[in-house]
């Protein structure tokens, strides 16, 4: 099932993962006609395309306050217009940085986890909201 009201008001934020990220901003631009962000250091031909590139450093522990910052700078400027921002790790690097930092976003961003090729990310949403309004 895609809610595409939940999901049109979502703004993806992917980190890192030259080639899941881009093949995620495809995705969810062409399926879903959502512009996703995208944080990384070096990018791929898809998201220049796909996605808005913002500069990051590479998601090893002692670029973690820097990357923090860039984050939540970001959060800031779009928090009245942006809707939920989904948070998407896209590499192992980035999956580790939300492990060490993720308690520091969660105020900003819903964190989701990395998808499987070819997988909604933000099928997620829709499964938190459902569990929410079950309970």
């Amino acid at each position: 099932m895609e809610n595409r009201y939940l999901f049109g008001t979502t703004k993806p934020v992917l980190l890192d993962g030259r080639r899941l990220a881009g093949r995620l901003a495809r995705m969810l631009y062409v399926r879903l006609g959502l512009e996703s962000h995208w944080f990384g250091a070096r990018g791929h031909i898809l998201l220049t395309v796909y996605a808005r590139k913002h500069p990051s450093l590479p998601y090893a522990e002692e670029n973690d306050p820097v990357n923090l910052l860039l984050l939540k700078s970001f959060a800031r400027e779009r928090s009245t217009a942006a809707g939920i921002l989904a948070l998407i790790p896209c590499s192992p690097e980035a999956e580790a940085f939300l492990g060490r930092v993720g308690h520091e976003l969660e105020e900003d961003f819903v964190l989701l986890d990395s998808p499987e090729l070819g997988q909604n990310p933000l099928q997620k949403l829709v499964q938190r909201n459902d569990a929410k309004e079950r309970s």
